[in-house]
């Protein structure tokens, strides 16, 4: 196609007349490209899913699968499984073509704006909103307008617009007159999408992702396209093309036309009216990981809006303990559990950078996600639907993820919210398992050091129940991956075996003093030549035969036998 020349800055090119020029091919390939798809029953996007099943057939082609642009005819004839796909094909690139055209006259050598001025959003509206036939309403009665009095209308419209800005009503125009005509087939609107990335149409650009989005999600047909088996990689190879549309001439100091933030709102725009289930499908968790990476921000954006979705889809009451769940639910706090370790794991790894000020957004985002999830109720209900009654679930998740903000970062403005969290929660032996682990990557004196500092933080605000389960935690550990000479290994042990004999010292030993005798409890350590003693108080006592702590038994009760 013969490319339009280049458009001169101000904008004074554009008359009404040139206007008229470029939208009358653009409308006619509209038309024709229209009249196929209704003539040849092609549906919106390429209807190769049955419509009542739950199930790819194997070895269907992805439904979201371009149609190649036919160059020649005799190369690509091959790929084309029936005629009319080679005719659709040249019919939806000939509308592109012109679309890119008519850009290249009102765009092409006009510098990128990183944040649009208040008079070209206006000319985005008026763009969106120039009537496109003669048909209208008038007080609720429909009327046909003479196409000659449109025509009038339109250069009327056009002709209260300064030519400088003219190029946003037009390119705004002639997007709508494209959406409004043709029907939305995904290599149509993914190709507008390329198209408008190139010449840096940040509105357009948004409405055609939207737009691709609700093909992708909210199909009528069933399943999704986006579950395909083929399009696992979907989104992330989208916000590749996505971020790619920022221009490497703009200032490093100005805002991306095309951020992360924007596309992953966007994306949990459209799953907020989609199905529960697909946020566990691999295309989302894939796509979570590429978001992870670039900008945390926007990943915890992903996981404030599951916990949303989760809460809103049932509604969680604090304190019942395990309930039946439906498997969407199961499935989907099973990938907020994993998205909550995965944050665990970057803002461990990533300490150091976030303590810097100019990081600070992200500590209070997740924060914030924390303290939405208390408010739910989320970091104490366990559903008990772990293949193993040890494994660890969401509160646990929770829990860590508040206990290492809490001990590593100095946040008195968030310190109350942290610590009621972590005052509600009811840890379990490996409730701290990830954050030991993490602390064991090091020597085993930092892993000594790091559990004394986390203890010593928990037990300031008397969390004796969270401090308990932390040095289990570090004992079956270490226990499982030793680290050091078999001497050291040794030492090690014993501290933590007297550690969390002390823990539990703390923990169940508090209470109001009686007159029951002192109990001598066996030192665990080859340096403790004598036992531990300590007078039994509360509701436990040191039992001997077993070596553990159990409850006291009532006086009552012993009276009674």
């Amino acid at each position: 196609m013969t490319i339009c020349s280049a458009t001169d800055a101000n904008g004074s090119h554009l008359t009404t007349s040139r206007i008229n020029r470029l939208l009358r091919p653009l409308r006619n390939k509209c038309l024709s490209l229209s009249k196929f798809l209704t003539t040849a029953r092609h549906g919106a996007s390429r209807s190769t899913y049955l419509p009542h099943s739950q199930d790819w057939p194997l070895e269907s082609p992805p439904p979201l699968a371009h149609l190649p642009q036919p160059s020649s005819a005799t190369r690509w004839r091959l790929y084309f499984d029936r005629a009319e796909d080679l005719e659709l094909s040249r019919l939806i690139y000939a509308v592109c073509g012109a679309f890119r055209c008519l850009l290249q006259v009102t765009h092409g050598t006009v510098p990128r704006e990183s944040i649009p001025s208040l008079a070209a959003m206006c000319c985005f509206v008026v763009g969106e909103n120039v009537p496109l036939s003669g048909t209208g309403t008038r007080d609720g009665q429909e009327e046909t307008v003479n196409e000659d009095e449109l025509m009038k209308l339109v250069e009327g419209i056009y002709d209260t617009i300064p030519t400088y800005y003219r190029r946003h009503s037009i390119a705004s125009h002639a997007l709508f007159l494209v959406l409004e005509i043709c029907p939305h087939h995904h290599t149509l609107v993914s190709t507008l999408l390329d198209t408008c990335l190139s010449f840096g149409l940040v509105h357009e650009s948004r409405r055609l992702l939207s737009l691709i989005l609700q093909i992708a999600f909210l199909s009528t047909t069933a399943p999704p396209p986006i579950t395909h088996p083929g399009h696992v990689s979907y989104l992330a190879d989208l916000l590749a093309k996505w971020v790619s549309g920022n221009n490497d001439t703009m200032p490093s100091r100005a805002l991306p036309l095309f951020s992360v933030s924007t596309f992953s709102r966007a994306v949990v725009d459209t799953l907020a009216r989609s199905d529960v289930p697909l946020w566990a499908c691999k295309a989302v968790s894939r796509f979570s990981r590429s978001v992870e990476v670039t900008d945390i921000d926007s990943f915890v954006t992903l996981l404030d809006s599951l916990v949303d979705t989760i809460h809103d889809r049932h509604l969680v009451q604090p304190g019942k303990g395990k309930e039946k769940e439906n498997l969407d639910i199961v499935a989907i706090r099973d990938r907020l559990h994993d998205w909550m370790n995965r944050l665990f794991a970057i803002s461990a790894s990533t300490s150091a950078a976030l303590s810097d000020e100019s990081r600070r957004p992200d500590i209070d985002s997740i924060i914030m996600l924390l303290d939405r999830c208390r408010s739910y109720g989320m970091h104490t209900l366990r559903l008990g639907a772990s293949p193993q009654p040890s494994q660890d679930e969401l509160p646990d998740a929770i829990t860590i993820l508040a206990t290492h903000l809490h001990v590593t970062y100095s946040l008195a403005d968030y310190d109350s919210c942290l610590l009621n969290l972590l005052r509600e929660v009811s840890p379990i032996p490996t409730t701290f398992t990830r954050l030991v682990e993490h602390m064991h990557r090091g020597s085993a004196q930092d892993f000594m050091m790091s559990l004394q500092q986390s203890s010593s933080a928990l037990q300031v605000h008397k969390l004796l129940q969270l401090d308990a389960s932390l040095w289990a935690c570090a004992l079956r550990v270490f226990e499982s991956t030793p680290k050091g000479t078999s001497k050291e290994i040794q030492r090690i042990k014993l501290l933590l075996i007297d550690g969390v004999d002390e823990a539990e010292h703390r923990l169940f030993g508090a209470g109001l003093p009686d007159s029951s005798p002192a109990v001598r409890l066996p030192g665990q350590s080859k340096r403790s030549c004598d036992g531990h003693h300590r007078k039994p108080s509360g509701e436990w006592e040191w039992e001997e035969m077993v070596g553990c702590w159990i409850r006291k038994t009532p006086s009552h009760m012993k009276k009674k036998r």
